[in-house]
């Protein structure tokens, strides 16, 4: 590649210094290299120009798979370069034994105090299960059994509510069911519709009249 660019540079009428490294444009490696690295020499060179301006220094996601993330494209084929590009990608999605590596701050920053509180039985509950299910099914059993726990405490709740609260003639609030008169027409089998309420005590009663005392 050097003397690739040697060439070039001697064919545009510029002196090299013999025993220094020539100056060479990033647009020229570009063109002298494979198509893998040189999207990632591309996005390195982006990143770099953004980086003075931008707050989070230019840095944001990227793909660094190229067009062979997709399998489509690596049916089409593929060039040695790319091969290697490809081989080393998934060696690097393989974890190091320490891996993944649990960091106290961001547990923290992730979630808020009460969070943290309300998560800490289970999580004391099922840390030492981990060597005996391994972590990831360990935290695959917390995480359903937080919810299963939720979803019960729900139902009890909602029980405990609609029997317990319901509005009737000792109280001012609570739920209750109102139900519109049935409309009868004539020629239907129901039709005269008398309602079962004949007095004037009837009505607004909310179960005074079922009530023991």
């Amino acid at each position: 590649m050097e003397l690739m660019v040697r060439d070039h540079m001697l064919a545009e009428g510029k002196m090299i210094p013999r025993g220094t490294p020539p100056p060479v444009h990033p647009t020229e490696i570009r063109t002298l290299i494979s198509p893998p690295s040189a999207v990632e020499l591309n996005t390195i060179s982006a990143l770099a120009n953004y980086a003075p301006e931008a707050d989070t220094d230019g840095l944001k996601p990227f793909p660094i798979q190229g067009r062979m993330a997709r399998e489509r494209e690596r049916l089409i084929g593929m060039s040695d370069e790319e091969r290697a590009w490809r081989k080393q990608w998934i060696k690097d999605q393989v974890l190091a034994p320490n891996e993944p590596r649990h960091v106290p701050e961001y547990y923290k920053e992730l979630l808020n105090p009460i969070r943290r509180a309300y998560r800490l039985p289970l999580d004391l509950a099922f840390k030492p299960l981990e060597p005996l299910l391994g972590e990831r099914r360990a935290f695959i059993a917390r995480y359903f059994t937080g919810k299963f726990l939720m979803a019960i405490f729900s139902v009890y709740a909602g029980f405990y509510y609609f029997k317990y609260n319901t509005n009737d003639w000792t109280r001012k609030g609570g739920w209750r069911v109102i139900s519109s008169r049935k409309a009868v027409n004539p020629g239907d089998a129901e039709y005269p519709w008398v309602p079962d309420r004949t007095s004037p005590s009837d009505y607004a009663a909310r179960g005074f009249k079922q009530s023991p005392i």
